[in-house]
């Protein structure tokens, strides 16, 4: 297939703009750009057959003359192949150029999402770590009040032995004091038997020899 081109240059951005809007509604057209040229003035291109591309460029300049002011139009029938080539390339390389920026637009975000991702993760890592050392601090100090506790015992248990020794001896000296009581009892008891004995055959003896 050859390709035309289409050309209309406008005075002013929002008359480029109608132009190529309406060439593109009136015709099947490809590859549509707009360049600015400087001092106010921009160039709408773009290509396709001859007939599509006549079409298009006749409403594109009729659309901006509405709004603004047409420079000048033109259409390029059978473009030669190097020419055709170079403002493909040009066009492609516009493509590319937004393509690139956009590509690059997502890498910075996917980027900044990353390093989001990373500092969330660290953030995260940090209270894992505190946490674990809360709990850590809080197993070692249940475990010396544990010991405590087991000191404290052995204590208490060591205080009622030596007090069930020492009741102990109390008692075996009770025990040895109530004997000794008791056999002073015993003692006197039987002393005071022989003594009313001897006084009995005393009183009996002095009877007999009245």
């Amino acid at each position: 297939m050859e390709y035309a081109l289409g050309m209309i240059e406008t005075h002013g951005h929002t008359a480029a703009v109608e132009a190529l809007d309406a060439a593109s509604k009136a015709s099947n057209i490809i590859f549509p750009s707009m360049v600015h040229v400087g001092s106010g003035r921009v160039a709408v291109s773009f290509f396709g057959d001859v007939s599509a591309v006549k079409v298009a460029v006749d409403c594109g300049v009729a659309a901006a003359e509405r709004v603004g002011k047409v420079l000048g139009s033109n259409v390029i029938a059978r473009l030669d192949k190097q020419v055709l080539n170079s403002l493909f390339e040009y066009v492609s390389s516009d493509d590319n150029g937004d393509s690139n920026k956009e590509k690059s637009d997502s890498e910075k975000k996917e980027t900044d999402k990353n390093k989001q991702l990373e500092s969330n993760t660290e953030i995260i890592n940090e209270n894992a770590d505190n946490a674990e050392k809360e709990n850590k601090e809080s197993e070692e100090k249940e475990t010396d009040e544990n010991k405590q506790s087991e000191s404290n015992t052995e204590i208490i248990n060591e205080n009622i032995d030596n007090n069930s020794s020492d009741s102990n001896v109390v008692i075996n000296n009770t025990s040895l004091f109530d004997e000794d009581v008791n056999k002073k009892i015993d003692n006197e008891t039987a002393s005071n038997e022989t003594v009313s004995k001897k006084k009995t055959r005393k009183k009996k003896k002095n009877n007999n020899n009245q």
